[in-house]
Order: structure tokens, then C-alpha cells, then sequence
């Protein structure tokens, strides 16, 4: 198990020593049943075939308004909502206690009916997770809104990250979400554990239909300078030996701190972070960095957000392409 802080929570890669990854049968965490959203009617089952299914529908006065497929598919996942998360229980693989998982609880009943008030909007609506299947893929994040007229919010695709995390606010109907960009796999690592898994702070449009990244939820504080040089000089140690056994791929732990100081808009702080960490040669040195502010440039979706989060100038075509596409790779 490889876990990391991933801004709201911990981000956990069930990996073994050779990366490789063990993941439980998702459709055994699905929430197969019928309930009642005012007009709206919703069942979840199972299609059993060559590829079993999960598939979520919703019926209004008969007819069907939406369906959702997916290898399998999550109603109301508790970690999604922070206020309602159950304590994580520890791995029986695994003796360090940040390796525990939050429990695959859904968040389904208040009062004998489906909970459609958690994210706080206008209209009731709930969060639906799906997962894809395979090694190391792929979870999506649905938003379901049952209003006068029913809206399906376009997905937010996060890749081999197992969870998000929405936030309401009631007073003015407005939901965030927090997802680590999976946009950056497998760059410049070994293997899956080796990634960079910045937050993005997403923020519901509803004029668009869509979650977009906003910069104004992406900025933090600047970190604590003994905490930070304490984490440069254990990734030193850590790409230092692996130099040592000549393995190829930068360590998880350095990539995933100096992208993250990007997207929490540090990009000089960044630029130091990788100066204490890295254990290669000048040249080497820079050749990453230049890499990592091409790679986000190139790769990620929320491209704009970050640059805007550090004063970065892009231009009105680039930000405006992005808006109109913020989950195109």
C-alpha cells in the first residue's frame, strides 16, 4: 500500500514492492436497489453478460431519462462527503496506521429514502461513482441533479484515483469538488506509485453543465519551511538510492510534492523544493523541472487554473478551449 496526502485526504495506491496492484472487485461495493427522488424513480442492478454491468437508471412518468453503465457503479460513496465519512480501518496487509482505508460505506438512507440533500443544492441530487475495472483504471464522478428538468452534470474523470470529495454550501446552493489530476500516470516513474497526484479544486458551473477548476480554491498558504525541508531531504534520500541501484523513474514522493506546490500556487517554493530533493546531477535537475512545467502544460486538463494560480499569462484561446473541454486529455 502506497498512500500520500492528497490535499482533503490520503490518497492510497495498493501497490507491493515491485508496483504491481491489487485491487478488490468493485462490483462487490455496489448498491444494487429501487428508490423514489420526487417524480423521479431510480434503480440500480446488475446486467449479468460476457462483461457483467452495473447500470443505474432514472424513469420519469415512465419513461427512462438517463442510464448509466459501467463495470461498477457507487451511489453516494461515503468518503465523498466529509462530514459523513467513517473512520478508516486498517489493511490487514499493511502495520503503518496512515495505510488505513475509509470503509466502502454508501450514504443512502435519511428517513427510509434515498439522501438527496448532502450536496446542498437547489434541487435534490447525489453523486455517483464508476469504476471501469482493470489494474489500474479508472474511476469516474457523476452529479445528479432531479429537478423540474433532470441534469446529469458532465463527469469528472479521475482516473486510477479511488475518491473525491464534494462540499457544500447551503447558503447559496454552491458545491466544490476536490479530485487529485490523474493526468500525470506514469510520467517519469517506474511505476503507478512513482505519479504525481496534485489536487484540483473544482467548482460546479452550473451555466456550462460542468465542474471547473477554480484558482481562488487552489491557493494555499505557503507551507511551513522545517516541514518542507524535512520532506526535500527524505525524497533526497529516497531518489539518491535508487540512483544507487540504478533504477530508472523519480521517486512518488518527490514528484507528487513539487507538483503540488505548483497547483497550490508555489511554483518558486516548487523550484526549491526539487533543488533540496534531487540527488542527480544539475543537468538532470533541470532537464525534470523543465519537464514538469511542459508536462502540466501539455497533459493536464486544468492547464489555465494552474497557470492562473501563479501568475502565470496564458492566452484567451488556450483558456477558453480548456473551459469549454475541461476533461479532454
Amino acid at each position: 500500500m502506497h498512500c500520500r496526502h492528497v490535499g482533503f485526504s490520503v490518497l492510497c495506491l495498493v501497490l507491493s514492492a515491485t508496483c504491481s496492484s491489487r485491487r478488490p472487485a468493485f462490483g462487490q461495493f455496489s448498491t444494487y436497489g429501487a428508490w423514489s427522488i420526487g417524480p423521479y424513480q431510480i434503480t440500480e442492478s446488475q446486467q449479468k453478460g460476457e462483461l457483467d454491468e452495473d447500470v443505474l437508471r432514472v424513469y420519469r412518468a415512465g419513461q427512462t431519462n438517463f442510464e448509466l453503465r459501467n463495470t461498477g457503479l457507487r451511489i453516494n460513496p461515503s468518503e465523498a462527503f466529509p462530514n459523513r465519512r467513517p473512520p478508516r480501518v486498517a489493511r490487514p496487509d499493511s502495520e503503518a496506521p496512515e495505510d488505513g482505508v475509509y470503509p466502502y460505506a454508501p450514504v443512502l438512507q435519511r428517513d427510509g429514502q434515498l439522501d438527496s440533500s448532502s450536496l446542498g443544492l437547489e434541487f435534490p441530487a447525489i453523486v455517483v461513482q464508476g469504476y471501469s475495472g482493470g489494474a489500474h483504471c479508472c474511476s469516474t464522478f457523476h452529479v445528479l441533479v432531479f429537478g423540474p428538468v433532470f441534469r446529469a452534470i458532465d463527469p469528472v474523470f479521475a482516473g486510477s484515483v479511488e475518491s473525491a470529495e464534494f462540499v457544500a454550501n447551503r447558503g447559496t446552493h454552491s458545491l466544490t469538488m476536490e479530485v487529485a489530476d490523474p493526468s500525470f500516470e506514469y510520467w517519469e516513474g517506474s511505476c503507478l506509485g512513482d505519479s504525481p497526484f496534485p489536487t484540483i479544486r473544482l467548482r460546479l458551473d452550473l451555466d456550462s453543465n460542468r465542474f471547473l477548476p477554480d484558482p481562488s480554491l487552489m491557493r494555499t498558504a505557503v507551507p511551513n519551511d522545517l516541514e518542507l525541508l524535512k520532506r526535500a531531504r527524505d525524497a533526497q534520500k529516497e531518489h539518491s538510492a535508487r540512483l544507487e541501484r540504478r533504477e530508472a523513474g523519480v521517486p512518488g514522493a518527490l514528484a507528487h510534492e513539487a507538483f503540488s506546490l505548483i497547483y497550490q500556487g508555489h511554483l518558486p517554493v516548487a523550484r526549491e523544493f526539487l533543488t533540496n530533493a534531487w540527488a542527480g546531477s544539475v543537468a538532470s535537475r533541470e532537464k525534470y523541472w523543465t519537464g514538469v512545467l511542459d508536462a502540466i502544460r501539455k497533459l493536464s486538463p486544468y492547464w489555465p487554473a494552474v497557470a492562473d494560480v501563479n501568475g502565470i499569462p496564458t492566452s484567451d484561446h488556450e483558456r477558453n478551449l480548456r473551459r469549454l473541454f475541461p476533461q479532454e486529455k
